[in-house]
């Protein structure tokens, strides 16, 4: 018998996030796969069908009215798994669905206070995106670090998308597990370039730039603005086109990040050499991505397997520069090889992005030996494996899972 799940996420499509991204397409594909799928997500009221995923925009906010909202759907679709996508700014730093599993863990009696009547049972998972901490006011650090370590204990499983982020978890007592992304953006169906170029007002022979995503400080952006200005100071006819939906609306510190890229561009004198193309379908991302001469992604805390942004340009099959990775990262997966998968550089070393975008566009061979690297790299995160890793996370916890599913790549054996 499959599992009905019930994901639960704050970003979800027609939002723009990765971690909503994400979340369609896992929904998706487990769906595929045989499961019963419904999503919780921010909206009020609304439910509309997803192709086989039923979606409950039901979370006007994050506060701690979603303890009886998400009763509410334990008692109306009857999940057997409710698997919560976490990542601490998109839910504007409240509280409260870290403290979700312990809420949803006994009934409200409807006479006695003393009386508690378990909920159906279920298994609680949460998938953490990232376990690095927005900042939130001085010294916010342990508090935040202490109610996100809460809730990687008390869910049944812990699943980390990189070896780095697993390793904390396990140090915290999880029950976790490596599962990684895919890419949130298909392959490009339409590469035409010349289009491209004309919509953003491009010239045809000068080097294009793209980066892509959210506004966040975490990007780097900085960098690539820093660069693009040695470009052209040094006579190279060089453009940056910025693809995504700017700050987007879940993170409050995105906002003043996209403030402080404008005022540099402003500073160093290039607006008229920086692009935006504002919230994109998905399949036009693709096609802008594949556009570009060189996406460029300056990690501040390097790259990452939980970076989709990052295997979102690799799927494309062009060359990307990125930082070099912080050592263990991709332990357990393949690994991002410097002038095979992409250009990998310092963390916030505008030189050494500018010369890769030089050495890019000037040789040729290079730039076809990162094509090919990038599109074999991002094939080895196929989405129905992920989904099958899920479930087989899911039976592992004692939900039936469909049968020849992956086994994930578990990192500790703790009981709960």
């Amino acid at each position: 018998m499959a599992p009905r799940v019930l994901l639960i996420s704050a970003e979800y499509p027609p939002m723009p996030g990765g971690v909503g991204d994400y979340t369609a397409l896992l929904a998706a594909h487990l769906a595929q796969s045989g499961a019963i799928v419904g999503v919780l997500t921010t909206g009020r009221g609304a439910v509309r069908h997803d192709g086989d995923v039923t979606v409950y925009a039901k979370v006007p906010s994050w506060g701690w009215e979603i303890r009886d909202i998400a009763r509410g759907m334990l008692r109306s679709f009857r999940p057997d798994i409710v698997h919560l996508q976490y990542q601490t700014g998109m839910y504007g730093m409240q509280p409260s669905v870290n403290f979700l599993p312990d809420q949803l863990a006994w009934s409200i009696p409807a006479f006695f206070a003393a009386r508690r009547e378990p909920l159906r049972e279920f298994r609680f998972v949460t998938t953490f995106h990232d376990l690095r901490h927005p900042y939130l006011f001085p010294k916010a650090g342990p508090l935040r670090a202490c109610v996100t370590r809460h809730l990687a204990r008390v869910s049944d499983a812990a699943i980390g998308t990189n070896a780095v982020d697993v390793a904390v978890l396990r140090r915290w007592g999880a029950n976790s597990a490596l599962i990684p992304i895919g890419s949130n953006i298909p392959t490009a169906s339409i590469r035409d370039v010349r289009m491209i170029r004309a919509r953003y007002d491009i010239p045809a022979d000068a080097a294009l730039l793209t980066t892509f995503g959210l506004l966040n400080h975490s990007k780097g952006i900085e960098t690539v603005i820093d660069a693009l200005a040695l470009l052209r100071q040094e006579g190279m006819a060089a453009y940056l086109l910025l693809i995504g939906a700017g700050a987007g609306a879940n993170d409050s510190t995105n906002r003043a990040t996209a403030v402080a890229i404008d005022a540099q561009s402003d500073a160093a004198g290039l607006t008229a050499s920086v692009r935006k193309t504002g919230q994109l379908a998905a399949a036009d991302v693709a096609s802008v991505l594949a556009a570009g001469d060189v996406c460029v992604l300056p990690y501040r805390d390097g790259a990452s397997p939980r970076r989709g942004s990052l295997l979102a340009a690799l799927a494309q099959g062009i060359p990307v520069i990125t930082t070099t990775p912080v050592p263990g990262a991709y332990e357990g997966l393949p690994a991002v090889r410097d002038g095979d998968v992409a250009r990998c550089v310092p963390p916030g070393d505008a030189r050494a992005v500018a010369d890769a975008v030089r050495a890019i566009c000037r040789d040729e061979a290079l730039a076809a030996r990162l094509r090919a690297g990038a599109a074999a790299y991002a094939a080895q995160f196929a989405w129905p494996t992920i989904a099958a890793q899920t479930l087989a996370l899911y039976d592992s916890l004692g939900v039936t899972a469909s049968e020849g599913a992956a086994a994930p790549v578990v990192a500790s054996g703790v009981e709960h």
